[in-house]
């Protein structure tokens, strides 16, 4: 990739819940033109039965090693922007300095207040009140390291706490929070790399002052736009941390049901349904049955293999739902709950489809899962449909470079921007014939042990 031209590249920056990504596209290139990729890991999530937290400090430091990656690649000043995408959902309480006041909050934790669906803020106005004395602003990730980086603490309604987001909210509960909150945008808005005293950490960095500065939006939003979902009726399975099948749908869309964004691509909404640990609990099986998750194969399903709850962090419908296998015998092996642990999330997502007003006769499959080699086979029989797999990881940080292409005008509209940015799935994978009765008819018995525990 040319690097020597001034402002030829694009910078991507995609700040999950496990690592941080980052890539350089070049601006007139062609699809998957990507010069450089760089990571960090982050530290994991800190579990302790509803709380679920992550320590600032720690992504701040991976997105300064992600975007020095970046910067030793190429200079910023070859960049003609920078996008920033993040996980969704967070809560950042900070200071009158913008510095967090304890650790954020993410998007698993599950705490509430006294009132039913009062939320995390809740909580911790009546466990935590000399924290909330500390706290005088409500900040999410993004709008926390938006800050930082311009001086300006500007969110999305993708990314924005659910308790603040002015999107979901309205009348009184909205204005009595007003004071505390970021200002919301849409995602695509270009603000510029600050000076003066909030500069500091950007001439650390290298950053030039003014250089643009994309707010992407949320990472599971900018997936599905890096996964060339740029219209409705296109459905991507993501598979990270969090599992989701997502599709874009008209804005006066609002199906029962299922987790709503507003979309990158203006006019239209994403519309969301599956297991917020869903990848954590594949990690989790792993951890404690070691070689019985790598020795999973296509035809590792029997009827006789038990059935699995996969709840382990609650689900979207129930927080408190928990997890547990069942059909249990002497001779379940590893191996066995092994795979009947993949399979009780693929049929959390085969019921939670059932909620979107959208028939699949093929999904795009991305993240982490699907560099497994036995679940393109497995979705596709679990949702009866074909199933693509993107071969990159780097499907968020294309999605940033597509909406950052789009709002600098270096694309006249979206299909032109997917088409350049964007990520080329592999080859597809159908149903097998063979084994369609099995599944149906183990779902129908999931459905049952399962309950009311999903979506």
């Amino acid at each position: 990739m040319d690097t020597g031209s001034k402002e030829n590249l694009i910078a991507a920056v995609d700040v999950g819940t496990s690592w941080v990504k980052g890539a350089l596209y070049g601006t007139r290139g062609e699809r998957g033109t990507v010069g450089v990729t760089a990571a960090a890991e982050l530290a994991p999530v800190r579990l302790a039965g509803v709380r679920a937290e992550q320590d600032p400090a720690n992504l701040r430091e991976a997105v300064e090693r992600v975007l020095l990656q970046l910067a030793a690649q190429a200079a910023p000043g070859t960049w003609a922007g920078l996008a920033l995408t993040t996980q969704r959902g967070t809560l950042m309480p900070v200071d009158l300095d913008g510095q967090p006041v304890g650790a954020m909050l993410s998007w698993l934790d599950r705490r509430s207040g006294a009132a039913p669906g009062s939320g995390r803020w809740q909580w911790l106005q009546e466990h935590e009140p000399e924290r909330v004395e500390r706290t005088a602003h409500l900040w999410s990730l993004m709008s926390w390291l938006t800050w930082q980086l311009t001086g300006e603490a500007v969110d999305t309604a993708q990314t924005s706490p659910p308790e603040t987001s002015a999107w979901r909210l309205a009348g009184p509960a909205a204005t009595a929070l007003s004071p505390r909150v970021s200002r919301e945008v849409a995602p695509g808005q270009v603000l510029a790399i600050g000076a003066g005293a909030n500069g500091r950490w950007a001439r650390e960095l290298g950053l030039p002052s003014g250089l643009p500065f994309i707010i992407a939006g949320g990472d599971k939003n900018c997936e599905l736009v890096g996964a060339g979902a740029v219209e409705p009726g296109r459905g991507v399975v993501s598979w990270g941390t969090a599992v989701s099948l997502g599709t874009l749908l008209p804005a006066a869309s609002r199906p029962p049901g299922v987790y709503l964004t507003p979309a990158n691509v203006p006019g239209l909404v994403q519309a969301e349904v599956g297991l917020p640990y869903g990848g954590g609990v594949w990690s989790w099986l792993g951890g404690v049955l070691g070689e019985g998750v790598q020795a999973l194969e296509i035809g590792s399903l029997t009827a006789e293999t038990p059935l699995f709850r996969p709840y382990l962090a609650g689900s979207l419908a129930d927080a408190a739902a928990t997890g547990a296998w069942t059909g249990l015998t002497a001779k379940t092996s590893a191996h066995d709950l092994a795979a009947s642990g993949l399979e009780g999330v693929l049929f959390d997502l085969k019921r939670g489809r059932a909620a979107l007003p959208v028939v699949f006769d093929e999904v795009t499959l991305l993240g982490g899962g699907s560099q497994n080699p036995v679940l393109p086979a497995w979705l596709a029989n679990a949702l009866g449909c074909r199933v693509r797999s993107l071969p990159s990881l780097s499907s968020g940080t294309a999605g940033a470079a597509v909406t950052a292409g789009v709002a600098l005008g270096l694309a006249p509209g979206w299909h032109e921007a997917s088409r350049r940015w964007g990520l080329e799935p592999g080859v597809a994978v159908a149903p097998s014939g063979a084994q369609a009765a099995l599944w149906e008819e183990r779902f129908g018995r999931w459905l049952t042990f399962a309950g009311q525990g999903g979506v």
